[in-house]
C-alpha cells in the first residue's frame, strides 16, 4: 500500500484556517493524497473564511464548539495551522484529546 492510498483513509483535521492550512489543503487535493471530504478546518474567530474554504475546496467545516470537539477527538492527524500567538489557545483545547 502506498503512502497516498494510505491517506485517502485518514481524517485530517486543520486547527486553523488561514494562508497555511488553504496551502497544505490545496496541495494534498491536487496531488490527490486524499479527497476533500476527509479534510476539516476549524477556527475560532473567522466564520467567513471556513466558509470561503468550503466552497472553494469543498472541505468540510467545523463552526460549533460540540461539533469542534468530536473533529479533533475522530481525527487521525491534527495540523496545527494557526499562527503563533495563537498557539497555546489552540493547544489547550486540544490537549484532552
Amino acid at each position: 500500500m502506498s503512502a497516498s492510498s494510505n491517506l485517502m483513509s485518514k481524517q485530517i483535521t486543520f486547527v486553523g484556517a488561514g494562508a497555511m492550512a488553504e496551502a497544505i489543503i490545496r496541495g494534498l487535493i491536487e496531488t490527490k493524497r486524499t479527497v476533500p471530504e476527509r479534510l476539516r478546518a476549524l477556527n475560532h474567530r473567522n466564520q467567513a473564511r471556513l466558509q470561503q474554504l468550503q466552497e472553494t475546496y469543498n472541505v468540510r467545516v467545523t463552526e460549533h464548539p460540540h461539533e469542534r470537539a468530536q473533529a479533533i477527538a475522530g481525527a487521525d492527524f491534527i495540523v496545527l495551522a494557526m499562527k503563533p500567538k495563537d498557539a497555546s489557545q489552540a493547544l489547550a483545547e486540544i490537549a484532552p484529546f
